[in-house]
C-alpha cells in the first residue's frame, strides 16, 4: 500500500513538473516551425497526452489546432503520431470534436483512410478518430459529402480480426442513421459483404463470433429502415438479403436465430409499401416460407 502511495505521488510530482516546464509552448513552436523536428514533437505529444491531467495544459496551449495541418502531411510517421495526439487531446470533449468537424478534420480523415488503407496503424487510428466523431450530426453531414462508405466497405472486406471489425462495425452503426449516407453504404456494397460475413460465422459458437453476428445483422436492420435502402436490398425478392434470409433463419447460430426481428421488420415494410413496389405474390410466399421454419 505504502509503495503504490508513493508511486502516486512521484506521478503526480512529475506531471506538476511538466505543466510548469513549458514545455507546451515549445512543443507547439517545433511543430510549426521545425520541420526537422516535427515528428519527435508529434510523437512526444501523443505519449504525453495519453495523461488525462496532461489534456487541458494541451489545450490551453492550442495544440489541436497545431496539430490539424500536420493531418494534409505525406510522411506516414507524422500522421500516425498527430493523429493519435489528436484523438487522445479531443476524447470525451464534444466541444474540441465540434471543432474539429469545423475546420475539416473529416476531409482528412477521409483522405488518410484512402491514401493509406493498407497501413494497419494509420487505419488504426483513422477508425478510431471516426469512431469518436460519427456520433455528431455535423460529421455525418461531412462525411456525406466525401467518399468514406466505399472505403469503409474496403475495410470491413478486408478486416481480419475482431477488433477491426468491431470498430468498422461502430463507425457503419453510427452512419447508418444518416439517410444519405444509408443509401451510400448500399451503393458501396456493404450488403454483400455483410451477407458473406452473416454466412461464414453462421456455424460458429465463439463469444467474439457471435458479437459480430449481431452487429451484422443489426447494421442490417438499420438500412432496411431505409425506403430507398429498403428497395434496393430486397429487390422483389432477388436482392442479396431475401436469398440469403432462409440461410439465416434456419442457421444454428444463436445470434441468427434471435435475429427473427429483422426478418419481421423485412415483412412489416414489405406490407407497408407492397402496392408501391413490392407484389403481393412475392409477400405472400416470403410469409409462407417464414411460418414454415
Amino acid at each position: 500500500m505504502g509503495f503504490s502511495w508513493l508511486l502516486l505521488k512521484i506521478e503526480q510530482r512529475s506531471l506538476s513538473l511538466l505543466r510548469e516546464s513549458g514545455i507546451f509552448p515549445t512543443l507547439a513552436k517545433i511543430l510549426k516551425g521545425n520541420p526537422r523536428c516535427a515528428v519527435k514533437a508529434a510523437h512526444v505529444l501523443s505519449e504525453i497526452a495519453k495523461n488525462e491531467e496532461m489534456k487541458k495544459p494541451c489545450i490551453e496551449a492550442n495544440l489541436v489546432p497545431t496539430l490539424i495541418p500536420l493531418l494534409e502531411s505525406t510522411d506516414q510517421e507524422m500522421l500516425l503520431h498527430a493523429g493519435r495526439a489528436i484523438g487522445r487531446i479531443c476524447y470525451d470533449n464534444r466541444d474540441l470534436q465540434e471543432q474539429l468537424v469545423k475546420v475539416g478534420v473529416i476531409t482528412s480523415l477521409v483522405r488518410i483512410l484512402t491514401d493509406y488503407a493498407e497501413s494497419e496503424p494509420l487505419v488504426h487510428v483513422d477508425l478510431l478518430a471516426l469512431c469518436n466523431l460519427a456520433d455528431l450530426d455535423t460529421a455525418k453531414e461531412a462525411l456525406s459529402k466525401t467518399k468514406v462508405a466505399e472505403q469503409l466497405v474496403k475495410q470491413l472486406r478486408r478486416a481480419e480480426n475482431h477488433e477491426r471489425l468491431e470498430m468498422v462495425f461502430e463507425v457503419l452503426q453510427a452512419l447508418a442513421e444518416n439517410d444519405a449516407l444509408k443509401v451510400q453504404l448500399v451503393e458501396a456494397g456493404v450488403q454483400e459483404v455483410l451477407s458473406e460475413i452473416l454466412l461464414r460465422l453462421q456455424g460458429s459458437s465463439q463469444a467474439e463470433d457471435t458479437c459480430i453476428v449481431k452487429a451484422a445483422s443489426d447494421l442490417i436492420v438499420s438500412l432496411l429502415l431505409g425506403g430507398m435502402c429498403r428497395r434496393f436490398l430486397l429487390a422483389k425478392g432477388c436482392g442479396i438479403i431475401s436469398q440469403n434470409a432462409g440461410t439465416c433463419i434456419t442457421s444454428k447460430h444463436t445470434q441468427l436465430q434471435r435475429q427473427d426481428k429483422w426478418l419481421l421488420l423485412i415483412l412489416q415494410k414489405m406490407m407497408a409499401t407492397a402496392y408501391e413496389w413490392y407484389s403481393w405474390e412475392s409477400y405472400i410466399s416470403f410469409w409462407i416460407f417464414w411460418r414454415n421454419m
